[in-house]
C-alpha cells in the first residue's frame, strides 16, 4: 500500500471515529438534563410532599377494603350459616346466584385488599425521586413484528401499550377493526374489494399484562458488563464499547404479575403474563421499547430523570473521554 493509500485509510478511520464519538455526545447531554430535573424534583421537597399524600391516600384505601372484606365476608357467613344451621332447609336458585354474588364480592375485596396493600409498603426511591410518576400513564404504540420478532398475519397487527407506574401495564388494539379488514383486503388480492358491513366497530377489550408488584432487587455480582450508553439509546454499539461496572449502576427493574392467563387450558406453557420495566436515565419521561422476549413475558423500557444518578453520568463522562479522538488520528 502506497503512502498516499495509508492516508486516506488513517483519515477515513478518523472520520468514523470522530462521527461515533459525536453521536454519543448527546445521550451524555441528555442524561445530564436527566439529572438535573431528579434533582431540582427533590431538592424543592416535591418527591417527599408527593409521597406522603399519596401514602395517606394509600392508608385511607386500605382501611376502606379491609372494612369491604370483613363485610362482604360476614354476608357469606350469614347465608352458608343459615343453611349449615338449618339441614332442612334447601338453597333456591336465587340462594345459588346469592352465593355465587357474595363470593365474588369477597374475591373482589381481598383483591384490592392486596392491591394497595402492596402499594403502601412500597419504596419510590431513596430520595422519593419515582414519586413523580405517579398518578400518570404513558402509552407507546408497536406493531407485532417489533414486539415478537415476526407475524403469521399478511398485515401485522398494531397494540398501544399503556404503563401506569405502580399500578399496571395494559395492551390496547385501538385500530383492530381497520386492521381485521385490512387483513381480510391482503388475504384476497385484487379478486374483490372487501366491504365494511359492520354496523358497530369490532373492539378489543384492553388486556391486562400485569400488576404492579414489587422492585427487583440488583443482582449482587460487582463486575457487570454495561453497553456505552446503553443498549437503549445506541443501536449498534460494537463490542469494544462494552465495560465492567458495578452492579449498583444497572437500571433499576418493577416486576408487574398476574396479568391475564396465556394458553388454553391443555397448554403446557399457559401461565400468566408479566412485565419487566427497566428504568433507565433520560431528560423526560416517556417509553423507549416493548418487547415479547419470550412468550408473554415483556420487558418495557422507560427513561426517566428519576433513574439517573451521578454515577451514571461520571460513566458516559469516563466513556466519553475514551473514546475521543485522539491526536495522532
Amino acid at each position: 500500500m502506497t503512502n498516499g493509500s495509508q492516508g486516506h485509510v488513517v483519515w477515513a478511520i478518523s472520520r468514523a471515529h470522530c462521527r461515533k464519538f459525536e453521536s454519543r455526545r448527546p445521550v451524555l447531554q441528555d442524561a445530564v438534563k436527566g439529572l438535573q430535573a431528579k434533582e431540582s424534583y427533590v431538592d424543592h421537597g416535591a418527591a417527599s410532599s408527593r409521597v406522603s399524600s399519596w401514602k395517606a391516600s394509600l392508608a385511607e384505601a386500605v382501611d376502606h377494603w379491609e372494612d369491604a372484606v370483613e363485610a362482604a365476608e360476614d354476608q357469606l357467613d350469614a347465608l352458608t350459616h343459615r343453611f349449615d344451621s338449618n339441614p332442612s332447609l334447601t338453597p333456591t336458585d336465587q340462594d345459588h346466584r346469592l352465593y355465587q354474588q357474595l363470593h365474588g364480592h369477597v374475591e373482589h375485596a381481598q383483591s384490592q385488599l392486596h392491591v394497595y396493600t402492596t402499594l403502601a409498603a412500597t419504596s419510590f426511591g431513596a430520595d422519593g425521586e419515582f414519586a413523580t410518576l405517579l398518578g400518570h400513564c404513558f402509552d407507546f404504540e408497536v406493531n407485532e413484528k417489533e414486539l415478537k420478532g415476526g407475524t403469521s398475519n399478511t398485515i401485522a397487527r398494531t397494540y398501544v401499550m399503556v404503563y401506569c407506574p405502580f399500578v399496571n401495564v395494559t395492551q390496547t388494539e385501538p385500530g383492530y377493526h381497520a386492521w381485521r379488514l385490512a387483513q381480510k383486503q391482503a388475504q384476497v388480492g385484487d379478486k374483490y374489494t372487501v366491504q365494511d358491513d359492520a354496523k358497530v366497530p369490532d373492539i378489543q377489550r384492553p388486556i391486562l399484562l400485569g400488576l404492579w408488584h414489587t422492585w427487583l432487587p440488583q443482582p449482587k455480582d460487582d463486575n457487570v458488563a454495561i453497553l456505552f450508553p446503553a443498549p437503549l439509546y445506541v443501536q449498534g454499539i460494537p463490542h469494544e464499547a462494552e465495560t465492567r461496572v458495578t452492579s449498583d449502576m444497572r437500571p433499576p427493574q418493577q416486576l408487574y404479575g398476574q396479568g391475564e392467563v396465556c394458553g388454553g387450558r391443555d397448554d403446557p406453557r399457559r401461565r400468566s403474563r408479566r412485565v419487566t420495566v427497566e428504568m433507565h436515565c433520560a431528560s423526560h419521561n416517556h417509553i423507549v421499547f416493548v418487547e415479547e422476549r419470550a412468550w408473554c413475558d415483556y420487558v418495557l423500557g422507560f427513561g426517566t430523570p428519576a433513574a439517573c444518578t451521578d454515577a451514571y453520568i461520571a460513566h458516559l463522562e469516563n466513556a466519553l473521554k475514551s473514546a475521543a479522538p485522539h491526536d495522532e488520528l
